[in-house]
Order: C-alpha cells, then sequence, then structure tokens
C-alpha cells in the first residue's frame, strides 16, 4: 500500500520509519508507534475504501432514497469504527511512550492531534500534497466534486 506520507516511490513502512527516525523516539518507542501508525493507515485506507462506496452512491442520479439513505449510515458507520480504532491505538501507543516521546508524538501527528503529520488542517491542504498521518481521511462535503472538504 502507498499513501502522501512522504518521498515518491518509498512504501508506507518507510515513510513511517523515516518520519519516526526524525522525531528522535527511543527503539522500543518507535517498535510501538510503527505499529499504532501501520494499523491507523490501513483502517484510513479502508475508510477511503468507504468514501468512494458513498461517493458512487451519491453520484448515482437514479439512487433511491432508500439507497442514499443506507449510504449516508455505512458510511457513519465506517467513521464510527476508523475513530474508534484511532483512539484505541493511541491509547495503546500513549502507555508506551515516554512523557517526552507522547509530546514528540502528538505534535508530530503520530497521535492524532486533528491536524495530522505535518499540522497541516485536516481540509483544503491536504489534496494538495499534505501530509495526512494519523489525521482521519480526506473528503468533505464538497469531496465527490472534487473540491476540499470544508
Amino acid at each position: 500500500m502507498r499513501s502522501g506520507m512522504g518521498a515518491e516511490g518509498a512504501t508506507d513502512a518507510e515513510r513511517i520509519k523515516s518520519a519516526l527516525q526524525r522525531i528522535g523516539l527511543s527503539d522500543k518507542e518507535q517498535a510501538a508507534a510503527e505499529k499504532a501508525l501501520t494499523a491507523k493507515l490501513n483502517a484510513r485506507q479502508a475508510l477511503r475504501d468507504d468514501l468512494d462506496k458513498l461517493r458512487q452512491v451519491a453520484s448515482n442520479k437514479q439512487a433511491s432514497q432508500q439507497q442514499l439513505k443506507q449510504a449516508i449510515d455505512a458510511y457513519t458507520k465506517a467513521m464510527g469504527r476508523y475513530r474508534a480504532l484511532v483512539q484505541e491505538e493511541d491509547l495503546t501507543l500513549s502507555t508506551h511512550l515516554s512523557l517526552r516521546g507522547r509530546v514528540s508524538c502528538l505534535a508530530a501527528g503520530v497521535l492524532d492531534n486533528e491536524l495530522g503529520m505535518g499540522g497541516r488542517t485536516r481540509t483544503g491542504t491536504e489534496g494538495r500534497g499534505g501530509s495526512r498521518g494519523g489525521g482521519a481521511p480526506r473528503g468533505g462535503p464538497g469531496a465527490a466534486r472534487g473540491r476540499p472538504g470544508r
């Protein structure tokens, strides 16, 4: 799997390792952070897949009211699963970090800081090369029409 976390051509694992090395975690902390980031990255990809399904229904002018409602319900449940996983991974990771490690991970977006890795906001900048880190997937009200979320 590839994502928008770093240099072109690098695998997600390589990007994660590189990002974590830059924030100065101990070997033990880095291993725990790699595990958490990998789980969150996989969950984010699954949520993006669910968003694609939602967008397909949204673009189907023939979709019934029932299909629209089911699409919303399915995506809302998927977001809940994603948020729960991120929270669980962050809580688990926090138990393996020193206080300095927690501060560094929160500042870097390894722990969810609502801005993602690199400190960019979740709306507007991600679609133009912004890092996503442990934050939420791209999207928003205008995403199905190719506009960033609001």
